[in-house]
């Protein structure tokens, strides 16, 4: 028997894994069905979903592009009105937009279908490692689970992993940003547009808003800001600091959104938080995946496509094994630099995001890159490396900073493509990547 805390995205998609390998599995949720009733607030609306996320999901046969809007790069909206594309790949290669709650209640419905139980509202109130007992609230009964295979995909805030830490250290780190996020929808007027096939970025130095679009024709704007300071969501509390702030800041976007003062006091303030931890299986008996292992800041899109991932790669390991014990370490032993590497990338891209896309620097390094993969066809970009391919992320991260080194040099001076590109591969020799 498999039990799974936790039927958000990476639950139900473990849930479908095993129960296609003939596992009797059941997941506890604490939410209500989201089936049913309203979607709960403060959650991310949209997400961006790419090649390491869609793999997981076809692996199992899922396609989801029915709901799936392509993003084929960056808008980025500077303070006086211009516009500037930044492509993210080659061709027609996209991340996508997707919906948080259309996505989960696919994956709900398709578990549903090979079997697997659901119980919502179930709370866990304690967890016993060495005897692999759960307790679970539910309404007003006390259940005891005894399971073979506890799996946490209970989130950032995860109870298993809080009861693994009391015996075996886990050592837990909780990185709190000093930033966080309102999110925001953006419904154009009397024939305004956005191009629907864009990620837009407004950057403005030490904060920024970035808007992904919905099939419904509305974009999900997020405005990331620091929580405190002189530019901050703590000096934004009436009607004239708000309209004040979004019409020096962002003026096209305050024309797009009418009732923009009400939306803004009314959602909520959301925090941003990286967690890595060590040690995440314990015995043959339970497994932490996704936000309770390795929970990622948002800003390089792969916090989703990452628990994904951990989903296929775990199953690939049980194929190769035949053994819980051992694919549970080695999971744990294959995942950690990998996790570690893209929750380190995603704080990084931040900076990128807000302060780097308008610098005329950062752009002359994107033109020189994009020349480098316009002349030879086996260059694979840091961006493309994590969102349009599944080579570890560790790897990635490391040919990302061996790129950066290269053209910080080369561009200072009168670019050659085919020295540049000499001196990429050279120093991956080098470094066995």
């Amino acid at each position: 028997m498999r039990t799974i805390i936790g039927g958000g995205l990476a639950g139900p998609l473990f849930a479908l894994y095993q129960a296609k390998r003939g596992h009797q599995v059941t997941i506890y949720e604490g939410r209500p069905d989201p089936r049913i009733g309203a979607e709960s607030i403060g959650r991310s609306i949209n997400l961006a979903l790419s090649v390491r996320g869609m793999t997981a999901l076809q692996k199992i046969g899922l396609d989801v592009s029915q709901i799936a809007i392509p993003m084929y790069g960056r808008l980025i909206h500077s303070i006086d009105g211009q516009q500037t594309f930044q492509k993210y790949g080659k061709g027609d290669q996209a991340i996508f937009s997707i919906s948080r709650s259309q996505l989960n209640k696919i994956l709900l419905n398709e578990a549903e279908k090979q079997g697997v139980q659901i119980v919502f509202e179930s709370r866990v109130v304690n967890y016993d490692p060495k005897e692999n007992i759960i307790q679970i609230k539910k309404d007003d009964q006390l259940l005891q689970i005894q399971s073979e295979l506890v799996i946490a995909a209970d989130g950032y805030n995860s109870k298993i992993r809080e009861a693994l830490s009391q015996v075996q250290n886990m050592n837990v780190t909780r990185s709190n940003e000093s930033h966080g996020y309102k999110e925001l929808n953006i419904i154009p007027q009397n024939g305004q547009h956005l191009d629907k096939n864009s990620l837009h970025i407004w950057p403005r130095g030490s904060f920024m808003l970035i808007a992904l679009p919905n099939q419904t024709g509305n974009w999900t704007c997020t405005l990331f800001l620091a929580l405190e300071g002189q530019v901050s969501f703590e000096k934004l509390n009436n009607k004239d600091e708000i309209l004040q702030f979004f019409n020096h800041y962002f003026k096209d976007v305050a024309q797009y959104i009418p009732d923009l003062v009400e939306q803004f006091q009314k959602n909520p303030i959301g925090r941003l938080c990286t967690v890595k931890t060590e040690n995440w299986n314990y015995e043959d008996k339970c497994i932490l995946i996704g936000d309770a292992a390795h929970s990622l800041v948002p800003f390089y899109g792969q916090g989703m496509n990452a628990a994904f991932e951990d989903c296929l790669i775990f199953d690939q390991l049980y194929n190769q094994n035949q053994d819980m014990k051992q694919t549970l370490l080695e999971f744990y032993l294959s995942r950690k630099p990998n996790t570690d590497a893209i929750s380190d990338m995603a704080v990084m891209n931040f900076i990128e995001m807000r302060d780097l896309v308008s610098d005329k620097f950062f752009q002359l390094k994107k033109q020189c890159e994009a020349q480098i993969a316009l002349k030879y066809d086996d260059y694979i970009p840091k961006y493309s490396l994590v969102s349009f391919s599944n080579i570890p992320y560790d790897i990635a991260k490391r040919r990302g900073e061996v790129i950066d080194e290269v053209l910080t040099d080369l561009c200072k001076k009168e670019f050659d493509v085919d020295e540049a590109y000499k001196q990429i591969i050279d120093r991956y020799a080098q470094l066995n990547l």
